[in-house]
């Protein structure tokens, strides 16, 4: 009986880790994802998308979070803004520290920058 007992606990703990992992491994992010990210700078936002519109892109950021897809500074619908998206990818759920800051400073970013986008260009009504 006792050994059933620990048979059964012993199934359990390897069931709850293999679950544990799974979902770690569908859910987090790999480094390379994180590298974009990374990559932003903050106190460059402005000049990255006056530089980015100067070439004719005048798409906006979008981030993802826990609840969908994010537009900082877009007041209005992403879908009929007339700008376009491009997404930062990378930005989700976060699974750790490091990625909560991570998509902190994207958040940052999108919207000094698209803020600057929307100063330099305004889509044509249709």
């Amino acid at each position: 009986m006792k050994a059933g007992i620990a048979v059964l606990a012993g199934v359990i703990v390897l069931s709850t880790t293999a679950c544990t992992q799974k979902v770690d491994a569908v859910g987090c992010k790999s480094t390379s994802d994180l590298v974009a990210i990374r990559a932003l700078k903050l106190e460059s936002a402005e000049n990255d998308a006056a530089s980015d519109s100067n070439k004719g892109d005048h798409r906006l950021l979008g981030i993802h979070s826990g609840v969908g897809l994010m537009v900082p500074g877009l007041a209005t619908n992403p879908d009929t803004s007339g700008y376009g998206l491009r997404i930062v990818e990378g930005t989700d759920t976060p699974c750790s520290p490091e990625e909560s800051a991570l998509n902190t400073r994207a958040l940052r970013y999108a919207r000094k920058y698209n803020e600057k986008k929307m100063l330099l260009w305004r889509p044509q009504p249709s």
